[in-house]
């Protein structure tokens, strides 16, 4: 996971932070609008110190961690997170891990996984390099990348000004042309191909 240019957390089923990759590790020694809050026998806990960012993390902590998986939200949204030093803000995606999930080691169950994209230091990729890379059409490589900024499939259609039919057609066709089968993984592929 230190190959991906995000941060990546994994949390215990009580939201105890229990790995951490390079990049979040250094994120979160800046304390610049994310910490980590002490917490016996792991890493910690992740707070945000804007209270409307603070209130939205622990809702997305909640919904992701104690609700069934078909409840999860799976990335529906992204939480901007300030920072008190005027960079960029954080983009933080929470995700609900099944019990059987790629990410376990040892005795430790992942049951979610946070990314922190940080605007100041990392772009997505261009969409003519997924063009290229995978075949997608332009309409195609747009959307990609916009599902993984967040927001629900509504949000995302408005955004780029297409019907919920053509973007869930759009999201079929990307789905087979990157070989992924869920928004979680299109999104970890896009992480992996952002641009520092």
């Amino acid at each position: 996971m230190n190959q991906i240019r995000h941060g990546v957390l994994l949390l215990d089923d009580s939201g105890a932070v229990r790995f951490a990759n390079e990049v979040a590790e250094r994120i979160l020694q800046q304390q610049d609008g994310l910490r980590l809050k002490a917490r016996i026998g792991s890493l910690g806990t992740l707070s945000a110190d804007d209270p409307v960012a603070r209130a939205a993390l622990e809702g997305a902590l909640r919904s992701n961690l104690h609700t069934l998986a078909t409840d999860a939200r799976h990335f529906a949204h992204a939480i901007p997170v300030r920072r008190p030093s005027g960079l960029a803000n954080y983009a933080v995606q929470v995700s609900y891990l099944p019990e059987s999930n790629p990410y376990q080691s040892g005795l430790l169950v992942p049951r979610a996984v946070v990314f922190i994209k940080d605007g100041a230091l990392v772009a997505q990729p261009e969409p003519a390099f997924l063009q290229r890379l995978y075949g997608l059409t332009q309409a195609e490589a747009r959307a990609a990348l916009a599902l993984c900024d967040g927001g629900s499939l509504d949000a995302v259609a408005a955004q780029l000004n297409v019907r919920l039919n053509t973007l869930k057609t759009h999201l079929k066709n990307i789905y087979v042309k990157t070989s992924v089968d869920s928004r979680a993984a299109l999104t970890k592929l896009m992480l992996s191909l952002s641009v520092a």
